[in-house]
Order: C-alpha cells, then structure tokens, then sequence
C-alpha cells in the first residue's frame, strides 16, 4: 500500500484536489479500488483494524492490466525471452528477476534518455542506474540483493528524481552527499538497510515529503545472535577472572577501578545490556537543519540521539503527521 500511494503521487496519478494533497487522493483512490474488489487485502495492517498493509490484484484485473499496458507500451517487463526488437517509447520499465542480460543488451533494448520510472527485482546490476536516464522520476529497487554504495556514485545525475526506495537493500550502508543534488525529491526509503546516518546535504531537498530511515528489528536480532554466537564464550571465559572483582564494589565507578574491575564492568554489564539490546539503536541519525524541510510529513525511525537541536528542528516541522 505504502509503495503503491507514494508512486501514484510522484508519477502524477494523483493530484490535489478539494484541498486534498496528491497522497491524500492516492489514499482515496487505493480505498475506492479496495471497496471495489479490484485490488484485495493479502495481509491487515498491524496498526489498524481497517487497513491493509499489503494487497494483490483481482486475477481478470491483472490480465486485463497487463494486456493493455502491453499496447499501450505502458510498461515494458524486461525478462528471460523478450524479444530484440522495437518496442517504442518505453517510459516505464520493470525489470525481472530472471533476466540476465549484459550491459551492451540492456542499451540495445530501452531507450534509456525516455525512461520515467524503473523498477527492478532480484538483483541489481550496476548499470542498471545509469546517468542517461535524464528524465528518471522514480527509481524503485526495494527488496533488490547486490546493490552496493558505491553503486550510486551516479545518483546525482538524475535531477528529476521524486522517488528513491533502497528499502530492504542491505548492502547499502552509507547515501552519498551528491544526494542533496536531487531537489525533485520527495520520497526517500532506507528502511531495512544499514544507512545510520543521513547525509548533511539532505537539508537542501525542501520538497522532501516522506523519510523511512532505521534497521528491521530482526535484522538487529540476527546480527545480535551472530555476534553473541562469536563472543559469549570469550565473555564467559573473560567473565570467570572478573566477577569476584566485580562482586567486591558496590558499583563500577565507586572507587578507581582497575584494569580488571575495568574488563568486568565491560564484560559482565555493558556486554550483557548489548545483547539483551537495552542501548539497541535502530533510527539513522538526521542532520541539523531539517526544519528546512516545510513539505516534510512522515519522519520514521530516526536517532535524535544529538541532543535538544535535532529535537528543536523536529518541533519546527508544523506539517509532520508521523
């Protein structure tokens, strides 16, 4: 649902209208198809009773969409056996899982200057972002495996992107300060990838509506097991010198610890609260500056861990729903 709403908004599905926001009318428009059976529920919102969070088109729906937007060279699906031949003006291109081609095909086939949105699944080859895509309004590789930071060195580039997803991409650890070129913006997802900081340059994307940052909780949770699986023995071992030291003090720092009191406190308190995750940070932290920002409304998963002038620039964002 949240993919669909955000995509109808920036591709000019939805517009404003009777004060409505663009979003505001994609909610509207996704609510009316639902009560219509065109599109049905395929998982409940954890949040609401009344919503869905996910939902799979009606089978004749799906036919009937494919066969048109295939006429209408509406959508062009790059896969396994597509032929090497005209195809149009290809605005909108989705690439399959299952396609394997190289560089050199994937230029042949597209037109890659006329591309407005692409869509890819599976793997993410890097040149499927290429810096020719001069017209690219939404890039959408959520969920996709192999993408890796340096991978968006081009990004920049792309001065009419609206919509970035790098949702679920865990090889991304770190948004390049290029980013603060693309002043279309207004979608930014990071959820599920490893980004723990939003760059400072992000202040200057005054259409920014929409910021998902921070880690998946199981994400956190196999990390934490996989690291505990590597260390608890070592802490174990380290833990049985150190807690008659430990024992003998009422706390670490009541009086001038030793380099044993020291080894237990680290092994014996702070490791223990690591794994249980009592200091477990999962938002990414944002830049001073973000009141910036006016068009913001959805702030998810972020560190405000820098003190009152993050929080402060929070306050000022008089638009935030979320």
């Amino acid at each position: 649902r949240r993919r669909l709403v955000h995509r109808w908004a920036v591709e000019g599905y939805s517009s404003e209208r009777l004060g409505m926001s663009a979003n505001a009318m994609a909610e509207t428009y996704f609510t009316e198809l639902k009560n219509r059976s065109m599109i049905l529920p395929s998982r409940e919102s954890v949040h609401s009773r009344k919503s869905i969070d996910s939902c799979k088109v009606h089978d004749l729906i799906r036919d009937i969409a494919i066969s048109k937007s295939t006429d209408e060279i509406l959508v062009f699906r790059l896969e396994e056996g597509c032929v090497l031949s005209t195809h149009g003006t290809i605005r909108h291109l989705a690439i399959s899982r299952n396609w394997k081609g190289d560089q050199s095909e994937f230029e042949s086939i597209v037109d890659l200057s006329r591309i407005r949105s692409l869509s890819v699944f599976g793997r993410c080859e890097p040149f499927y972002i290429s810096d020719k895509m001069v017209f690219l309004r939404v890039l959408d590789l959520e969920g996709t495996t192999g993408l890796q930071y340096h991978h968006l060195d081009n990004i920049w580039k792309l001065l009419h992107l609206k919509y970035l997803s790098l949702r679920g991409c865990s090889g991304i650890d770190l948004l390049p300060d290029a980013l603060g070129n693309l002043r279309q913006l207004q979608v930014l997802d990071v959820k599920g990838t490893w980004v723990n900081a939003l760059p400072k340059t992000i202040i200057h994307l005054r259409k920014l509506q929409y910021i998902h940052a921070g880690r998946e909780s199981n994400v956190v949770s196999a990390e934490k097991y996989s690291l505990m699986c590597r260390c608890l023995p070592g802490a174990c071992l380290c833990a049985t010198c150190c807690l008659p030291f430990l024992w003998a003090i009422d706390g670490p720092f009541h009086k001038v610890l030793t380099r044993r009191d020291a080894c237990a406190y680290a092994c014996c308190v702070e490791f223990p609260g690591f794994l249980t995750g009592v200091d477990e940070e999962r938002g990414a932290t944002v830049p001073r500056g973000t009141r910036k920002l006016k068009d913001l409304h959805t702030l998810r998963e972020v560190n405000v861990g820098r003190g009152s002038a993050v929080l402060q620039d929070i306050e000022m964002l008089t638009g935030l729903r979320k």
